[in-house]
C-alpha cells in the first residue's frame, strides 16, 4: 500500500490512516500533514521513505494499542534516509521524519503530554529501525506496559527522547541525542542496551 501519490493534503491523511487501519506494509510517496492521531490496531510496517509525517493537531502521531486478544506490533523505517527536505521543511533531517505530534496529558506522569510521535498502550511492541522523531511533546516515545525495540534511527529535540512506564526498552542501534531534560526516563520498567546504541547530548541526563 503507499500513501500520497501527490494527492491533496486532505486525501493524502485519509488514504494513510485507511492503509495503517488494513495492516500490512504503508510506504510515503509524499510529505503528509495530519490533523487527528493514526490508530493502529494490526501489525503495520510503516516506511517513511524520505518524507516527512507531521501532526498539526494536539495528539499523537501514532498510537498503538491491542485490538482482541491479537498481539500488535508497528515497525517503522525508512527506505531513503539520505533524502534532503525543502521548503518548510528544509530545516529537518535527511530522510524520513515523524514530527509536530503533542501527546496525551496522562494523569499522574511526571511529565506533560507524553508521547507524541507513538503512545504504545499496553502490550503492543513498536519497532523503530529507521527515520527520525523530532520536536515532539515531552517525550517522543511513551510505553505504558508495551515493548519497544529500537535497532535504528534517530529520536531528538524536545524534553525527554523515551518514557519508559512500566515497559520494556531494548536499544542495540540508533541515537537518542538533544533532548532538554533526557534521553530515556524509565519508570518501574527495564531497560537494556547494547551494540552500537547511542545516548548522548541531553544537557539535564541523568
Amino acid at each position: 500500500c503507499t500513501a500520497g501519490a501527490a494527492s491533496p493534503p486532505d486525501n493524502a491523511a485519509t488514504r494513510l490512516k485507511s492503509a495503517i487501519s488494513n495492516g500490512g506494509t504503508v510506504q510515503l510517496t509524499e510529505d503528509i500533514e495530519i490533523s487527528k492521531t493514526l490508530l493502529v490496531t494490526r501489525d503495520v510496517t510503516l516506511d517513511l521513505n524520505g518524507h516527512v509525517l507531521k501532526m498539526t493537531g494536539d495528539g499523537s502521531v501514532l498510537y498503538v494499542k491491542k485490538d482482541g486478544p491479537n498481539t500488535v506490533t508497528l515497525t517503522i523505517t525508512d527506505s531513503r534516509p539520505q533524502n534532503p527536505h525543502t521548503g518548510s521543511y528544509a530545516d529537518l533531517p535527511d530522510g524520513g521524519v515523524i514530527t509536530g505530534g503533542k501527546g496525551p496529558n496522562v494523569t499522574g506522569i511526571y511529565y506533560d503530554y507524553v508521547g507524541g510521535a507513538v503512545f504504545l498502550e499496553k502490550d503492543p511492541t513498536l519497532k523503530l529501525e529507521g527515520g527520525t522523531l523530532t520536536v515532539n511533546s515531552g517525550s517522543s516515545i511513551y510505553i505504558d506496559g508495551a515493548t519497544l525495540v529500537m535497532s535504528g534511527g534517530t529520536i531528538t529535540g524536545k524534553t525527554v527522547g523515551v518514557h519508559n512506564n512500566v515497559g520494556t526498552f531494548t536499544m542495540t542501534g540508533g541515537r537518542i541525542t538533544g533532548c532538554s531534560d533526557r534521553g530515556v526516563y524509565v519508570y518501574n520498567g527495564n531497560m537494556t542496551m547494547s551494540g552500537t546504541a547511542y545516548i548522548g547530548e541531553n544537557p539535564k541526563a541523568r
